[in-house]
């Protein structure tokens, strides 16, 4: 796939300078961050166009994360080859267990009714979808670029397949006004302008509608991929809201790390992730822009996330140490 790049401003304060934030590498291409001076928002820098993400979405995410697990360089293969035994299966059993720890979460904190309108954006497989329905009544419509994830959301799922893009949502469409819930499951950090598209729930929600972000937190999980333009964390998300104008009106995850507090993390699942849901703010957003709480330094981002990252590792260690416990039993019995 061609990649042509360019070197976007930061999308909350407009700012284009940062401090390097690391990088990664994909096919000989090299993918590099930094944290805003202005705002300590984690972005790519330079990135990928708008067109180049498309093709990328509708021709080889899903063939390349199914067949190989993660981004890793082949020369010798010109795309990614599809095992529908071993790579889709195995996929496909991964997406449904997380599908059902995020509907949960959904059904708790964005409450919707039942008979909602429910509009998941990059809906992949719909393991969100289909795991939330179960729980809900619901009826399902999607957003989803990849021709492979689309086949399977008809035949499978049941699906009504609205659109390819979350960019299409900038224009009128034919749902407008009439969706009680909008799903954004890891996938507002894959676009590059978040603030623009959640600004555009405000047409789409029915009244008392409300919108449903799930996202890494970069205070536990550095997540940096070539297809992730943002790294978000909490204070970061909350900006992106406001300037939507959009209210958050309830959270799940672990709080901003405090510089100086004890690790407290009781799920690495509940860490690594994090979901915000807001609904359409009374003021618009010019209000939020002005009212907007203040963001924490460069040096208290990096605090946190060298305080979250120590959340992690103990968290890995606990269970690395219950599953040898574990095994000792075993041998012992033995």
């Amino acid at each position: 796939m061609d990649v042509e790049f360019e070197r976007p401003n930061c999308v909350i304060c407009g700012e284009n300078e940062g401090r390097p934030a690391g990088a990664i590498a994909w096919k000989d291409i090299t993918f590099s961050y930094l944290l805003c001076d202005g705002c300590g928002l984690k972005y790519m820098s330079p990135r990928p166009t708008q067109a180049s993400y498309a093709q990328f979405y509708k021709l080889e995410f899903w063939d390349q994360k199914v067949a190989d697990q993660g981004w890793r360089s082949d020369p010798d293969r010109q795309r990614w080859q599809l095992d529908p035994e071993d790579g889709f299966q195995k996929k496909l059993g991964q997406l449904n267990r997380r599908g059902e720890r995020i509907a949960e979460i959904v059904a708790r904190i964005a409450a919707p009714a039942s008979g909602a309108r429910v509009l998941d954006v990059g809906s992949g497989f719909g393991s969100v979808a289909a795991a939330l329905r179960a729980r809900i009544p619901c009826q399902l419509l999607a957003i989803e670029p990849s021709d492979l994830a689309r086949a399977y959301l008809e035949d499978e799922v049941g699906c009504e397949i609205v659109g390819r893009y979350a960019e299409e949502l900038l224009t009128p469409q034919p749902y407008d006004g009439s969706v009680d819930l909008v799903m954004f499951n890891t996938v507002l950090e894959n676009l590059i302008d978040p603030v623009s598209i959640l600004a555009s729930m405000r047409r789409v929600l029915a009244p008392g509608g409300r919108v449903f972000v799930y996202t890494p937190n970069f205070y536990y999980s550095d997540a940096m991929n070539p297809y992730h333009p943002y790294v978000f964390a909490p204070a970061s998300l909350r900006a992106i809201f406001e300037l939507a104008g959009l209210s958050p009106v309830a959270y799940h995850g672990e709080p901003d790390p405090k510089p100086n507090a004890a690790p407290v993390c009781a799920s690495l699942f509940e860490s690594v992730h994090f979901a915000l849901v807001g609904d359409v703010a009374a003021a618009g957003a010019a209000a939020h822009q002005a009212t907007s709480p203040p963001r924490p330094s460069l040096e208290q981002i990096e605090r946190g996330q060298a305080h979250g990252l120590q959340c992690i590792e103990e968290e890995r260690a606990r269970r690395r140490a219950k599953k040898l416990r574990k095994r000792k039993k075993v041998t012992d019995a033995a």
